[in-house]
């Protein structure tokens, strides 16, 4: 789909009714330094995980949370991902990850990933086929 006729980020939300109330109690919030970003929350695990959590909303009136996880020396693995989802997104919530087009991809920071999941206005599609999910058939 060309970038033109896709939504574009609006605003931040307000992410009060988002954060978990309860969190793994290896988790802590923290205020950061410097590079604050308006809205978001700022969250670390003793294990050396960094989450930043914010609210969007976009053009077409959807609203999503982007959560950023990050590592300080390598990219976070598949279980590190899978926590966080868990964490602040929810278990009962899909999230995605986008990969963008190679013109439209940035990277800030090697050690950074991103997930997002529609909480207002859009429904990920259903992935599965039949009602089931899909196994090893390619």
């Amino acid at each position: 789909m060309p970038s033109s006729t896709r939504a574009r980020f609006v605003m931040p939300v307000d992410l009060e009714p988002y954060i978990p109330r309860v969190m793994p109690p290896w988790w802590q919030s923290y205020t950061p330094q410097t590079c604050v970003v308006d809205g978001a929350s700022y969250f670390r695990s003793k294990y050396g995980l960094n989450v930043i959590m914010g609210a969007e909303m976009f053009s077409d009136g959807s609203v999503w949370l982007h959560v950023s996880l990050s590592r300080r020396s390598r990219l976070p693995d598949w279980q590190d991902v899978r926590e966080v989802k868990d964490v602040f997104i929810g278990d009962d919530r899909a999230a995605v990850q986008v990969l963008p087009s190679k013109v439209e991809y940035v990277n800030h920071n090697p050690h950074v990933l991103h997930i997002w999941s529609p909480v207002v206005g859009c429904q990920l599609p259903d992935f599965r086929r039949d009602g089931t999910y899909l196994t090893n058939t390619l």
